[in-house]
């Protein structure tokens, strides 16, 4: 259940290095494809690693490569923190756990 939440971690650490890349690429704003531009944003044709940007729709909304691996590392982290907790309080050593945690 650790590796668990360190590939999580490492996931969505990941994830945000690829949006602070695409806004370190861009002065500060974020390559978009979406219709609309929003502020705070640049249009995807004129941005360096346009590929990093928003350019993923789903639904209504735009999303990055680094988004995606954003919330799927931070699922990842809910779900082995969950099992810890869970696995803990069935078995009455959570306190273990946490002391575990603490020497890492």
């Amino acid at each position: 259940m650790f590796r668990l939440l360190a590939v999580g971690m490492v996931t969505w650490i990941f994830g945000a290095g690829l949006n602070l890349v695409a806004l370190t690429a861009n002065g500060g704003l974020f390559p978009e494809s979406a219709p609309g531009a929003h502020t705070g944003y640049v249009e995807a044709p004129h941005a360096r690693l346009s590929w990093l940007g928003d350019w993923l729709p789903i639904g209504d909304l735009w999303f990055s490569p680094g988004d995606l691996f954003i919330y799927g590392g931070l699922a990842v982290v809910a779900v082995a923190w969950l099992s810890l907790v869970v696995y803990g309080i069935r078995t009455g050593k959570w306190r273990q756990y946490v002391r575990h945690l603490s020497q890492e």
